[in-house]
């Protein structure tokens, strides 16, 4: 991937011009259509207009994260919810929220493309800019030409090693396996656009060759439904793998996979069933997920920068000071 916005090449051997700037809303999109919110008040008639905010949920390990985005972004507060083990990116300002709604307007692929439509027609009632907002369409361009997925994964992927043994449960060897899981059904209305992730998990399970899997689960509420990718194949992941390599994470599951990709290139190369390489998985295994104590962020050197506009007039959607609505 080239950080400096320049041309990226795709899976398929092609390459797309997209900007920095371009894919940095496109990592957004997914993030927030992956672990985020777009609250959007109701209106009541008669009342004081009231404005839109986007809240982005993250583990407390990823605070170092979280600042990035805010720094790039120049705007967002950071908040923590009392007893709870995982923060809150929040923006609420005017610029804040132009910037975001901009920066992702036409890069979102989920039902929640209805969340922002509702955000969008709220500032444009405001007036904010001459110009209304257009109210762009679902993305529909290939999975493997942008960060949308990657995004999307930040928030709702998990990367594993999983240990194999023989009927007297010795150890064997390892695999890797990768997982996404989203609910099957939005909560509220969409149309025009479909309430259901199914057809978005479905692409993804074909960009990668994975599968899907049902889960229905018991709530006390009632009965939840959602569905799992999972890719596990040496083929869907090295795939899987390709796509990392040129479009990466930037939470601390980018740590996570760098440990699995580890162990897939031994798979790859047959030596994950040598003595040496199965020292090396078990190692790779026990420094993942559950089992990480320690975190390195030196990778968010790479991560996107945002160029604001240099004219002020070509700066009314993204904005220079924090003003309150």
């Amino acid at each position: 991937m080239n950080s400096s916005g320049g041309a990226v090449q795709t899976q398929g051997g092609g390459f797309t011009a997209l900007t920095n700037r371009e894919q940095l809303g496109y990592y957004l999109a997914g993030l927030i259509e992956g672990d985020g919110s777009i609250i959007v008040p109701e209106q009541v008639k008669a009342e004081k207009v009231r404005y839109p905010s986007f809240k982005i949920a993250f583990h407390l390990n990823n605070l170092t994260w979280a600042e990035k985005i805010r720094e790039v972004l120049g705007f967002g507060t950071i908040s923590f919810p009392k007893g709870k083990n995982y923060g809150l990116l929040t923006f609420y300002s005017k610029e804040g929220v132009i910037t975001m709604i901009n920066l992702i307007n036409g890069k979102m692929r989920t039902p929640k493309i209805e969340a922002l439509h509702r955000a969008i027609n709220l500032v444009n009632l405001r007036g904010f800019q001459s110009d209304p907002i257009p109210l762009l369409p679902l993305d529909t361009s290939p999975l493997g030409s942008n960060a949308w997925f990657s995004g999307f994964t930040d928030s709702d992927g998990c990367f594993e090693v999983v240990t194999m043994t023989n009927t007297k449960k010795e150890l064997t060897g390892f695999k890797c396996r990768f997982s996404l899981e989203q609910r099957l059904e939005y909560h509220r209305d969409c149309k025009p656009f479909s309430s259901s992730y199914l057809g978005v998990l479905q692409a993804i399970a074909s960009e990668f060759n994975g599968t899907l899997v049902n889960i229905e689960r018991k709530r006390s509420y009632g009965t939840s439904l959602s569905v799992l990718v999972r890719t596990s194949s040496k083929d869907s992941n090295t795939l899987l793998d390709l796509y990392f390599s040129k479009f990466p994470l930037f939470t601390g599951k980018r740590l996570d996979y760098q440990e699995w990709s580890k162990v897939l290139a031994l798979i790859i190369k047959g030596r994950h069933q040598t003595k040496e390489g199965l020292q090396i998985s078990l190692e790779a295994k026990e420094s993942m997920n559950s089992y990480r104590s320690s975190w390195n962020w030196e990778h968010l050197s790479t991560f996107y920068t945002l160029q604001k506009p240099p004219h002020p007039l070509a700066g009314r959607y993204y904005g220079y000071a924090v003003s309150v609505w």
